[in-house]
């Protein structure tokens, strides 16, 4: 009797598996390097530090932070920014309901597998957007438009008009970045708390145990959350 594992399928995965096998290193890296940076690597160089600034100066970035062992080492200020101003993190949002989404699965809210379409009920009798799951949602290949322009201070429901974007592709067949995915999820998890705010669990779960304590929200006339601004020392990783 062979007992050997049976080998795994040599069939191509789908684009947005590869997609998000692709993503998921380089952001562990990155992650494990400003973890780790301040006791396995040299000292941090003044100079490269200066061409970094040089770069991000000419790229319209408005301010670097560079910090080790919980000491600043270097920071620049240019284009409009300051040490004690406060500053659109625009997709950097991302990253925050990043951590928001896991904590309501903790919560038990909903699991990232979950039929979007259970709970908003819209989407049922759609033939794509029926079968939307939370995590190709989130990873942004649930094949729904990108919806750049749910930023405009026009628009009155952000969330209402993002669930009735069209799909351009199969879910989980296409990546395509933009911030329909998240203002759609806006909208799940603000059924899922059920009355409760979207804010106050943000908060509570994310902001205030980051030490985030001086959040600037933009939000449409209905007070729904779509971006964030934050002083600048706010956006460094703490041990």
């Amino acid at each position: 009797m062979n007992s050997a594992a049976p080998k795994e399928s040599s069939r191509p995965r789908g684009r947005a598996r590869q997609h998000a096998e692709r993503m998921r290193y380089p952001v562990s890296f990155v992650l494990a390097f400003v973890l780790t940076s301040g006791s396995l690597f040299a000292a941090i160089q003044p100079s490269d530090c200066a061409r970094a600034a040089k770069y991000s100066e000419s790229k319209r970035g408005v301010s670097m932070l560079v910090m080790q062992n919980r000491r600043t080492v270097f920071e620049h200020y240019a284009n409009g920014g300051s040490a004690s101003g406060r500053w659109p993190i625009f997709s950097g949002t991302k990253s925050f309901w990043g951590v928001a989404v896991l904590a309501a699965v903790h919560d038990g809210l909903f699991r990232l597998d979950d039929i979007v379409s259970d709970t908003i009920t819209e989407w049922k009798n759609d033939p794509r957007k029926s079968r939307i799951t939370i995590r190709q949602l989130l990873s942004q290949t649930d094949g729904i438009e990108s919806g750049s322009y749910l930023q405009r201070a026009s628009i009155r429901d952000r969330n209402a008009m993002a669930i009735q974007l069209p799909t351009l592709a199969e879910p989980g067949a296409a990546f395509i970045y933009g911030p329909s995915h998240i203002q759609v999820f806006s909208e799940l998890l603000r059924r899922k708390l059920k009355g409760r705010s979207a804010i106050a669990y943000f908060e509570g779960h994310v902001s205030n145990r980051l030490g985030l304590h001086r959040l600037n929200y933009k939000k449409d006339s209905l007070g729904i959350i779509t971006g964030s601004k934050l002083f600048r020392q706010l956006c460094c990783a703490r041990p």
